[in-house]
């Protein structure tokens, strides 16, 4: 109703609400025309990862993608990417004007510039944490300069160590899985203190409900399907690859069946999962999938072939 009363020009959003909008315009045959035939010239997206079935759904449409990335502490912008440049998951372009970046030696982004906030309120210690003696801003995200641009890997912060004392960071094993499968809507990935790394997937079910049209069982039943989990098995085969780091691959998996939700405490307002409220309502799954016990609904990647998917 808000598209019908204000035909957007630009369209600005996080990537959970253009993930939402491209799943209602695939299940609705009516909404495509309605969001793509006004005066719609290129949405942007900033907050998080965009996975890279949304920004194909937009330039099958022949809308521009544009990302940024920035805190609340640099007021927001940092980077952003251009028209004139093509997209690719996790890179967010380059620095705005008047705005310095640079990546330290152990990859924590940092940024100097008049964006920078003067410091927290009341918080002189806080403040000095995260503002050097120079002006830099130490952001805690981890990344790279490329010649396509700032590339952003995740949380300096988030990151544990295996028994083997390997450190991973999760959220750059994240967001692969997300931006490289159409199944996943989102994950969680596990691993402190453990011999190898796990996730809990949020399945993307309007596109599982789709391949899984010609196959049984449907409803509520389709995630306890052999063929459901043959499916995610065979994708963590397939993108497990694309991890460059060997210890970071997923050895495990297990599908949580509901969507996370602001009412819940597992969502931010960007659209961020909560790892300490997801872990609270999903304990058991977590264990599960470091359990020395088998279960039928821990999945594992496969190498072989599976014809029937």
């Amino acid at each position: 109703e808000n598209w019908k009363q204000y035909d957007p020009s630009i369209f600005l959003s996080v990537p959970r609400v253009h993930d939402q909008l491209m799943t209602r315009a695939r299940e609705d045959t009516s909404l495509p025309s309605l969001l793509f035939s006004g005066r719609l010239r290129l949405v942007f997206t900033a907050g998080a990862p965009l996975p890279a079935h949304v920004a194909e759904a937009y330039r099958e449409q022949s809308i521009p993608v544009l990302e940024g990335w920035g805190l609340t502490e640099t007021s927001p912008c940092v980077t952003v990417t251009t028209k004139d440049t093509s997209w690719r998951s996790g890179f967010v372009g380059f620095p705005i004007p008047g705005v310095r970046v640079r990546v330290d030696s152990d990859q924590e982004i940092l940024v100097k510039g008049p964006n920078v906030m003067q410091g927290y309120l009341d918080d002189e210690e806080a403040t000095a944490h995260v503002i050097d003696d120079e002006g830099w801003f130490h952001t805690g995200d981890l990344g790279e300069f490329t010649a396509e641009g700032l590339r952003i890997f995740g949380r300096k912060d988030g990151a544990f160590k295996l028994t083997t004392g390997e450190k991973v960071h999760p959220q750059r094993i994240e967001n692969v899985l997300v931006n490289e499968s159409p199944y996943i809507s989102m994950a969680l990935v596990l691993g402190s203190g453990k011999d190898f790394v796990a996730a809990l997937i949020y399945p993307d079910m309007s596109r599982l409900r789709e391949w899984a049209k010609d196959k049984e069982p449907s409803g509520d039943d389709l995630l306890d399907s052999p063929a459901v989990r043959d499916l995610y098995a065979a994708e963590l085969a397939r993108i497990n690859p694309m991890i460059e780091v060997k210890y970071h691959r997923v050895k495990r998996a297990m599908l949580i069946g509901r969507e996370p939700s602001l009412a819940s405490g597992e969502l931010t307002s960007s659209g961020k999962l909560v790892r300490k409220a997801v872990l609270a309502n999903q304990g058991r799954l977590a264990e599960a999938l470091f359990s020395a016990e088998s279960s039928p609904n821990v999945i594992e990647p496969v190498t072989a072939e599976l014809q029937r998917i």
